[in-house]
């Protein structure tokens, strides 16, 4: 035909971001317990007194509120 194409390009810049691993980390979670003698004000208390006979067998019970109050 006589025809000749001649491509005409053009530059076109493309920015991709991609997540490549880079490494890994672990994790172990561990549960420690420790007993601690931390001092504390005590504000209120309450008590109940039972009376033992000798045998062991509790006889009766005290309400400490209803008998006369006591401040530690």
């Amino acid at each position: 035909d006589g025809v000749t194409i001649i491509p005409i390009l053009e530059e076109i810049l493309v920015v991709e971001k991609r997540l490549v691993l880079k490494e890994e980390v672990h994790v172990r979670r561990t549960a420690a317990a420790e007993d601690v003698e931390v001092p504390v004000t005590l504000r209120k208390q309450h008590a109940v007194v039972e009376r033992v006979d000798p045998e062991g067998h509790a006889s009766e019970q005290i309400n400490p509120l209803s008998a006369q109050e006591q401040t530690l």
